[in-house]
């Protein structure tokens, strides 16, 4: 694949993550049209927390929280721009270069989001980045190409320097669900080729967290959508980071199959929120954490907090206590 190495492999022993000891998490949109947002305390289920805007149809959105205060979601069918979403209102932020349904995002820093794919148009294999400036307005710019047209892919952050990439549908080959994994030197603008997945994966999710089990830096990937069989999946993949040839192992399958969910990382544990369970079974309110213990196992805890409406295709972001207000 002309400008893409091979293969990939990250030493990992100075990253540290942010153990996560108060989690508050605002969980907003849907595909199904449901415009509300809601915030959850995720270690105290009798905790009440403060309402937000509803901030209008938007569906397979994207976002994070930009400069520690701001919900920021951006895009989907029928919408180019970026909005602010607050207790009462919501503010426009910016608009995009492109149109970019099914696209996926990453924070890069707590001033810039890398919104990456589309499923259509000239969006599909190029990216742009949304940054905050210090007199508070925003910019959009283009970003750098990607490896593939893609779209219904997911991405996530490993450090400062080094970004990740995987699955979803490849517009090249006929809009079929991919193994292939990247990852992305910021530094030096170029883009690695990871291990193959296990099995084709689009519409997942997948987070970056400390694996007690192990004691090493680990991705996982949840759930999301297998072309082929039109099914929605049940599967969980690590890859241990600290020894990335040996490629992905499964791990532990999430309560429910589940494709389009969102998800959090806490650090040492993750947190699944959602999803699609298929066109006969609607969508999910769950909410299941990915417990790793020091016993080297790791399974899933159904939390006894769950959504007022179940959701599949929404945006979910860590919040801090003040903004949540609880």
């Amino acid at each position: 694949m002309d400008g893409v190495s091979s293969f990939f492999f990250l030493s990992t022993k100075e990253i540290k993550l942010q153990i996560v000891q108060i989690a508050k998490v605002l969980v907003t949109h849907d595909f199904g049209g449901e415009q509300s947002s809601e915030v959850i305390d995720l270690r105290n289920p009798d905790n009440v927390c403060a309402s937000f805007a509803d901030a209008g149809p938007r569906q397979f959105p994207y976002g994070a929280l930009m400069q520690k205060s701001l919900p920021v979601v951006c895009g989907g069918y029928s919408n180019q721009d970026c909005v602010i979403i607050g207790r009462d209102t919501t503010t426009p932020l910016v608009d995009l270069t492109l149109p970019r349904p099914e696209s996926a995002s990453v924070l890069i820093d707590d001033s810039t989001l890398w919104i990456t794919g589309a499923e259509w148009g000239e969006g599909l294999a190029n990216s742009e980045f949304i940054t905050i400036g210090s007199d508070g307005l925003a910019q959009s710019t283009l970003g750098p190409d990607l490896p593939l047209q893609v779209f219904g892919h997911c991405m996530a952050k490993v450090d400062d320097n080094t970004y990740f990439l995987s699955g979803g549908y490849r517009f090249d080959t006929d809009s079929v669900a991919t193994k292939a994994t990247f990852f992305y030197d910021m530094a030096s603008k170029t883009w690695t080729e990871g291990p193959d997945m296990l099995e084709q994966r689009a519409h997942h999710s997948c987070e970056v967290f400390m694996n007690p089990a192990t004691n090493s830096l680990n991705i996982v990937l949840m759930g999301g959508h297998d072309y082929e069989t039109q099914t929605s999946l049940d599967s969980t993949e690590f890859l241990n980071l600290d020894d990335g040839a040996n490629g992905w192992t499964y791990g532990p399958s999430v309560p429910s199959a589940v494709r389009n969910p969102a998800s959090v990382s806490l650090g040492n544990s993750v947190v699944l929120i959602g999803g699609s369970m298929g066109p006969e079974l609607g969508s999910s309110n769950q909410l299941n954490e990915l417990v790793c213990g020091a016993d080297d196992s790791c399974s899933w805890v159904t939390l006894e907090q769950t959504l007022k409406h179940p959701r599949w295709g929404h945006v979910a972001m860590l919040i801090p206590d003040d903004l949540a207000g609880c």
